[in-house]
């Protein structure tokens, strides 16, 4: 949430900017709009996962985990996905470095919370990457950086499905 701040916080200063100097806000945005890695990222992450799951404790709910997979670890693009990632590039300058550095950030975390929740049935931990990295038997596209066409999607429920089986049996 405090990234999401962070974000919206950084295009109102300049909408502001551009307010002020009487400029295109389109062009300032353009020239400006640049991608940031927050080491503190995997910190908070691992907060609000630590109060979620001393809830699900509370109330005895069984809870799975998923670290979500994005383009950029994909190795072989369609047409389609290159272009949105020279877009997203020509757009936010490292935006792909950044969002690699925070999933390794976050990779770590997971396996941190993997190693610390093994022993307890009522959580499952899974970087689901890893699956969707170059499995031939997902035949999807991304639309976005980190959103799937309806394959994708298909293939993401179907994972699912098999996890909530998994933790409905232990």
């Amino acid at each position: 949430q405090k990234l999401y701040l962070l974000n919206f916080s950084n295009r109102c200063y300049y909408v502001i900017k551009s307010y002020l100097n009487k400029t295109n806000f389109f062009n300032i945005k353009k020239n400006n709009l640049n991608s940031y890695y927050h080491r503190e990222a995997s910190i908070e992450m691992k907060k609000n996962i630590t109060d979620i799951i001393n809830l699900a404790n509370q109330k005895k709910i069984k809870t799975f985990f998923y670290l979500q997979p994005n383009i950029f670890y994909k190795n072989n693009y369609t047409n389609s996905e290159k272009k949105q990632i020279h877009l997203l590039e020509s757009q936010r300058p490292d935006f792909k470095k950044n969002m690699v550095k925070h999933h390794k950030d976050f990779q770590k975390l997971y396996k941190e919370l993997q190693n610390i929740y093994s022993n307890n049935s009522n959580f499952l931990f899974k970087d689901i990457s890893i699956d969707f990295m170059d499995n031939l038997k997902y035949k999807f596209t991304y639309q976005s950086w980190a959103h799937f066409d309806d394959s994708g999607y298909n293939a993401l429920a179907n994972i699912i499905a098999n996890d909530i089986q998994i933790l409905l049996n232990k």
